[in-house]
């Protein structure tokens, strides 16, 4: 869903959506509210069965998603039958596909989200990525004659990622960590997608960033988007199931109507900060 927010001063991350616009959309075309939980599903995607006739939307990256085997359109409300076949092919443009059922899912609350942190075993079903067998649940009745298609605003173009991303920032708050050249290097060099990135952050590799003095600072509060710059040059892009405090200098923070270009690249991706 959208987080897990109140609980960062005791250690918890916030985690959530990483594409919040495609997860936000998805749940807006599937008529349900803006927060309702759906399923976050990477690269080459699941495959699952409809135990019941179903509206759902699929959002994000696209996968290539079918049903029974045909392909289906993203962007837009669906209806599956009882025991439909959903899957994923191969990853045709982004990353990330979310998939949001009219109804939502059934989940408990913990501690106020049913977002799932991975590496705690906290939250969303059982603590942890699904598995085969797994079954999902909602109290949604699929009614025919009170369905409505809706879709993304057709005189709006949905998202198309592609491989170089141009990604907005705004300095700070320690750009007084970096020297001039340092600065001059983030802003006018080119970065490529490191294969150990993650939901905890985008790791980059490109042109060394000349920190100013030590490469460490006291550690203080990680937003979405903040970018660290470790002792190695590197940049860190902070995501979704980021630690709450870090201890290396953030010199510019990506503003959030981008972030979910940063959610969608993969690893080989190039990226150039404005």
């Amino acid at each position: 869903d959208l987080g897990r927010f109140g609980y960062q001063k005791y250690g918890v991350p916030v985690s959530g959506a990483m594409d919040q616009f495609a997860y936000r959309v998805g749940n807006i075309i599937a008529n349900n509210n803006q927060s309702s939980p759906s399923i976050e599903t990477t690269v080459f995607g699941l495959k699952f069965k409809f135990l019941k006739d179903s509206v759902f939307a699929l959002t994000g990256g696209n996968l290539n998603p079918c049903i029974n085997q045909k392909p289906i359109m993203m962007w837009q409300s669906i209806i599956a039958k009882e025991n439909d076949i959903l899957e994923f092919q191969t990853p045709m443009d982004g990353c990330r596909s979310y998939i949001s059922f009219e109804g939502g899912i059934s989940l408990p609350d913990i501690l106020g989200s049913k977002s799932t942190y991975v590496n705690s075993n906290l939250g969303g079903f059982h603590g942890r990525s699904l598995l085969s067998g797994d079954i999902l649940t909602n109290e949604q009745t699929f009614e025919p004659n009170k369905y409505v298609h809706r879709r993304f605003p057709p005189k709006l173009l949905a998202p198309n990622y592609g491989h170089d991303h141009e990604i907005r920032v705004i300095l700070g708050p320690q750009q007084r960590s970096f020297t001039a050249k340092g600065i001059e290097t983030f802003q006018e060099s080119e970065y490529i997608v490191s294969d150990q990135s993650n939901r905890i952050g985008y790791r980059l590799e490109g042109p060394k960033i000349e920190h100013f003095g030590s490469p460490d600072i006291l550690s203080d509060g990680t937003m979405m988007g903040s970018i660290q710059v470790p002792g190695n040059g590197n940049p860190i892009i902070l995501m979704s199931d980021r630690g709450v405090t870090g201890g290396y200098p953030k010199i510019a923070t990506v503003i959030s109507s981008d972030i979910s270009k940063i959610a969608q690249a993969l690893p080989g991706d190039k990226i150039k900060f404005l």
